[in-house]
């Protein structure tokens, strides 16, 4: 049977009783415990006796040390100074040894060089050293002239110096080349300098014979340096010439009478000759043909890159020798302390030979009609016949304006 939830009401639920709970009942206080009585009366009277006792027991202690310290030291008898042996001992057994093994070799004040020397030019005629010793005094610098004697011949030299320091010489060397001149540099001892100033001098006597195998060994510092000289170039309205000797010289010595020092670069649109060191113009020609490529052929860019790496890196720097470049719209001169020159009349010139071949071509130029190239041939056959170190054996490059 259902039953019916809906109707039925819930029945009220009946409230709860509150029920108070109740507090435990406090602990009843103790306000007096035995055990902590009787410990804290124990303690006092211990501090109390001993405060009182203390004091006495302990100076009577001391007073007895003392006594037997006294007494064991009267018994010992007065104290002895301490000795150490060590000093002796290490004294006895010293070793001493040898220092020579260990020694820094000194240098010998003579193989120092202590002034530099330049030689500007050899003449066998001694009115034209003269006349460059001259030259040079009225450009204020220091020369002199010599005389030597090589394969059976005299020669006339005029030096340059002396230079306390090398960047003296070098600073001449630097002159030197801005006339066309191309000098030696070498270093000389203080006894090799004194050697040399008396070598030809009556009052050097014994002293200088007997030195003579030195100096003569000295002057073979000179066979070091490679030398070609005399490079010209001439422009005309039609064409640009350069031309240069074929002579090497090593000194006083003629090495090679048919160097060529005049060639072509750039697929053949720049010329370029050199004087100076043989070695050193053969780097600067690489050098002068990879800045060339570099900037497109552009020749006065590529001269003044090249002047520029020439003066300020430490390998190229110490290169000597001077560099003619010349193309269709200019002809330049390059130098190793930074110049880069433009003729003003379209003729240059650089070696030791350069300054009769510049005459010359200058005279040529401008009063006669013919070619540029052969300007420079006649120019070169002139300075061959005034300067040693400028043979008849030319190399001659032209270019089309």
């Amino acid at each position: 049977m259902t039953k019916d939830f809906a109707g039925r009401t819930s029945r009220a639920a009946k409230p709860k009783k509150h029920v108070q709970k109740r507090k435990p009942a406090a602990p009843a206080r103790v306000f007096f415990h035995g055990p902590s009585f009787t410990t804290g009366a124990l303690v006092g009277a211990a501090i109390v006796i001993l405060a009182a006792y203390a004091p006495d027991y302990l100076s009577e202690n001391s007073k007895a040390g003392a006594t037997s310290v006294t007494t064991a030291a009267d018994q010992a008898g007065p104290t002895q100074p301490m000795q150490f042996d060590f000093p002796d001992m290490l004294r006895d057994t010293e070793v001493l040894a040898d220092p020579e093994p260990y020694a820094v070799p000194s240098t010998s004040s003579s193989d120092q060089p202590d002034v530099w020397h330049i030689q500007a030019a050899s003449f066998r005629e001694k009115a034209d050293a003269d006349a460059l010793r001259a030259r040079l005094l009225l450009d204020n610098l220091p020369a002199t002239t010599e005389v030597s004697s090589a394969n059976g011949s005299q020669w006339h030299r005029v030096v340059l110096g002396p230079f306390a320091r090398r960047v003296d010489a070098n600073r001449a060397m630097t002159r030197l080349r801005e006339q066309g001149i191309s000098g030696m540099c070498y270093p000389c001892t203080g006894l090799q300098h004194t050697l040399l100033s008396d070598k030809d001098t009556p009052s050097a006597g014994v002293a200088g014979q007997r030195n003579a195998a030195l100096i003569d060994t000295y002057e073979g510092y000179f066979m070091e340096l490679f030398h070609g000289t005399t490079i010209v170039s001439v422009r005309d309205a039609t064409h640009v010439a350069m031309g240069g000797d074929g002579q090497v010289s090593i000194g006083d010595t003629v090495m090679k009478g048919n160097a060529v020092k005049v060639r072509k670069l750039y697929q053949g649109k720049v010329m370029a000759g050199f004087a100076g060191s043989t070695a050193d113009a053969f780097t600067l020609f690489e050098k002068f043909e990879g800045t060339l490529e570099k900037y497109g052929g552009q020749l006065t860019r590529s001269a003044v890159e090249l002047a520029k790496e020439w003066r300020t890196d430490r390998a190229l720097r110490r290169l000597e020798a001077m560099l003619i470049v010349a193309d269709q719209t200019a002809t330049l001169l390059i130098s190793g302390t930074g110049d880069v020159i433009e003729p003003e009349a379209g003729v240059l010139a650089i070696g030791s030979g350069g300054a009769y071949a510049r005459a010359a071509a200058t005279a040529l130029a401008e009063n006669t009609d013919i070619p540029a190239a052969e300007v420079v041939a006649k120019a070169l056959k002139i300075a061959g016949d005034i300067c040693i170190y400028t043979n008849h054996q030319h190399t001659i490059e032209t270019l089309a304006l």
